[in-house]
């Protein structure tokens, strides 16, 4: 299914040059504008894995996983991930305390943080410090928090050119659609799918190669770290017990949980 593209904004990234020759072909749920919410992921995530172009990647990484992990995780792994399992049911448990904790040693370390009691209110922070100082391009590491909340084209609406720089959320950003799963976006992508995205973008025969086609999308993003103005990243685990570092002051990472009234951005 064909859905019009979304307005986008002419900017100096050099990895989004091209995306104008496109013609978006997609399914409903992928089109930005799509309303959030109105499928569950796991159903959104079930119906992109069937669609035919994403049998091949399901079984290279069905392929990929036995070969890495046998018949099930190692006994080392399978500790690793039962650890975690364990400290996020018991931050959840006080999550309150914990992020004032964590708060208490962001500050130490001389950053800042924000707390956001609504996606509406973390959009605005975050376009706020751009505006403050004067963000034309960002640079975004991937965040399932800043795509449920539409951060995206909240800060392209406000003038600041937005970069995905996950190779998975790069592609999906190329393509202007929406993940299609929380760890892999674009797994509903072929490898075809991609070489024909990034020969259509650049006007070049790009090489039908899984090694070609990250470089091609390395050297495309390359530029865009060395000139962005602004760099926004999600957070799998903040380590809220750690003593300051030495690290350099931290001045935006984004990091939203709607698990609390009001959230934390550091």
């Amino acid at each position: 299914m064909t859905t019009p593209t979304s307005p986008r904004p002419a900017g100096r990234s050099s990895a989004l040059t091209g995306r104008d020759r496109l013609t978006p072909d997609r399914p409903e749920w992928a089109a930005p504008g799509y309303p959030p919410g109105a499928i569950p992921l796991p159903l959104l995530t079930v119906d992109a894995l069937g669609s035919p172009s994403a049998g091949p990647t399901a079984d290279r990484l069905t392929e990929l996983d036995r070969k890495w992990n046998g018949d099930g995780w190692s006994p080392e792994m399978a500790a690793a991930r039962e650890r975690a399992a364990v400290i996020r049911r018991e931050t959840l448990g006080d999550l309150e305390g914990y992020l004032a904790q964590l708060t208490e040693r962001v500050e130490a370390n001389g950053g800042t943080v924000h707390r956001a009691a609504t996606p509406a209110d973390g959009r605005e922070i975050v376009a706020r410090i751009a505006r403050e100082n004067d963000v034309a391009l960002a640079v975004k590491s991937k965040s399932m928090a800043t795509e449920e909340m539409h951060l995206n084209q909240h800060l392209e609406q406000a003038g600041v050119e937005v970069v995905e720089t996950d190779l998975g959320e790069y592609i999906i950003q190329l393509a202007d659609e929406r993940p299609s799963h929380i760890i892999a976006p674009a797994a509903h992508k072929a490898q075809g799918d991609v070489t024909t995205l990034f020969r259509q973008v650049s006007g070049e025969d790009v090489e039908d190669d899984p090694k070609r086609l990250t470089k091609f999308a390395r050297e495309r993003l390359r530029e865009n770290f060395r000139t962005a103005d602004m760099g926004i990243s999600g957070v799998n685990f903040a380590a809220a017990d750690r003593e300051p570092s030495r690290s350099p002051p931290t001045r935006a990472t984004a990091a939203w949980s709607p698990h609390s009234p009001g959230s934390t951005w550091q």
